[in-house]
């Protein structure tokens, strides 16, 4: 992942072999640059949702197919705190 930051706004990602989750966490609403060749195939279908820990809010679950090895994401609105999870289910 590029533009990780540092510090308290050190973005976090983790991938649960177990959920076939891909889960980013967002200290603050910056973007950041994933790569998901690791994780997911090309052309695979992947379910996109974000998750506000201050409301406990969560974003409609979206779905993308992967074309690029890479992927530009960034939080919605003006969420400052918030985690971004990708998954094939």
């Amino acid at each position: 992942m590029s533009n990780q930051g540092e510090g308290e706004l050190q973005k976090v990602a983790v991938f649960s072999v177990t959920t076939d989750e891909y889960i980013i966490y967002f200290p603050d609403h910056s973007n950041a640059i994933i790569d998901l060749s690791m994780q997911f195939k090309n052309e695979e279908k992947v379910f996109v949702k974000w998750y506000n820990p201050k409301s406990g809010d969560y974003s409609e679950k979206s779905q993308i197919t992967i074309l690029e090895k890479k992927i530009e994401v960034s939080p919605p609105g003006n969420w400052l705190d918030s985690i971004l999870i990708l998954s094939i289910k």
